[in-house]
């Protein structure tokens, strides 16, 4: 293996954003600080505080460069030679680093945008799903406007994701998606999760106060709602949700409307590392996510031991929960209710079923064993 590797990542999202809700996991562009630089290529507008995200490359020299994708590149990116004048300026970022592979966190035009790259440079490319498209993105609910960009990108994003040196989907429901296209260099990789602050939970014992805890964007697929009308039923419950969003106004106007603010606190941000210290001085984790896909979110507690409570969705719920046993309830008020009532009143099975997760955690999504999974994939690609 070649000394001194070098890495381009190519994003669609803002990574200022990503610092300001706290989004921040170590090394997570530079697995085992693997490559000794690595240029961040944004196609956002963004000016992010390098100090800040050199957290997430490690030891490696960082360079960030951004450019936006205008409206007018989006719509006529998926022609022929849409891309054709958005390419020089990436084309010389990557004649001045010269690097030894390609990232892409996502698969819409950055991956289009590598595939444009290796077909003039031959630097080969390596591209991550996150959703599955099929269910979350370019489906009925998700808006005209996506559905459209969908079908219009859709030829070149097959044909992007085929030509990739590996497509990693970080869950197993993305799999639908990739053995649709046929892809033959498909490889499940999961996020890797904060590998210096999860700290496992030992005790579950509760005492007068039950703490619960919350955490992801809170908009109308992940709306906590009827959790809060759950513990309303409550006398001796906290409950902490920790995220911003659409809904976060709605919910906070609901909290006051009935009085409990004393008890329902929504947190606007918090720092991964901080979040992931404190999860396990809490009793539960009590979530809702009309998403097909595990979460981050949910991947962190039970990584630990955390007790989750979360809703059966609409469609089939995510291998990865249905494996690890996850109790799924109705998305309602009673669901949620007699769910918590369960596990607050029979400390046993508590305790039972929180070590359960974590050792299907520690099997699976133990930052050790996923960081070490990225670099062996990274070293297949380089050989």
């Amino acid at each position: 293996m070649r000394e001194n590797l070098k890495l381009v990542v190519i994003i669609m999202d803002s990574l200022s954003s990503i610092a300001e809700k706290g989004e921040i996991t170590e090394r997570y562009y530079n697995p085992e600080n693997l490559f000794s630089e690595v240029t961040i290529i944004i196609l956002k507008k963004d000016n992010p505080e390098k100090k800040i995200i050199q957290k997430m490359t490690g030891t490696a020299k960082l360079n960030i460069y951004t450019f936006p994708i205008s409206k007018l590149q989006k719509i006529l990116g998926w022609l022929p030679f849409g891309f054709f004048f958005f390419n020089k300026k990436p084309l010389k970022v990557i004649d001045i680093h010269k690097p030894d592979v390609i990232r892409c966190h996502g698969y819409l035009e950055n991956v289009i945008l590598a595939n444009n790259i290796y077909e003039k440079r031959k630097i080969p490319y390596i591209a991550s799903i996150h959703i599955n498209p099929d269910v979350n993105t370019w489906n009925k609910g998700s808006g005209l406007i996506n559905r459209a960009f969908g079908l219009l990108y859709s030829r070149k994003i097959r044909k992007a994701l085929s030509c990739a040196a590996k497509v990693l989907p970080v869950y197993k429901p993305i799999i639908a998606y990739t053995d649709r296209l046929r892809l033959n260099n498909v490889e499940v990789a999961y996020n890797v999760l904060n590998p210096s602050n999860l700290v496992r939970k030992t005790n579950y014992n509760i005492f007068d106060i039950v703490k619960i805890v919350s955490v992801g964007r809170i908009f109308n697929l992940k709306n906590p709602i009827n959790i809060i009308k759950a513990i309303e039923r409550f006398d001796n419950v906290e409950f902490h949700i920790y995220g911003d969003g659409p809904y976060r106004e709605k919910l906070n106007e609901y909290v006051s409307l009935k009085k409990l603010n004393h008890r329902v606190k929504l947190i606007k941000s918090i720092s991964n590392d901080k979040l992931c210290k404190l999860l396990h001085t809490y009793d539960l984790f009590v979530t809702h996510s009309e998403h097909f896909e595990i979460s981050k979110s949910v991947l962190e507690p039970l990584l630990i031991g955390l007790p989750i409570i979360l809703n059966k969705r609409k469609g089939p719920n995510a291998p990865e929960l249905l494996d690890a046993g996850v109790l799924l309830v109705e998305d309602s008020k009673e669901g949620y209710k007699d769910a918590i009532e369960k596990l607050i009143l029979n400390q046993k099975e508590r305790e039972h079923y929180g070590k359960r997760l974590h050792e299907y955690g520690l099997k699976h999504f133990s930052p050790k064993k996923t960081e070490a999974k990225y670099v062996r994939i990274y070293k297949e690609v380089l050989q």
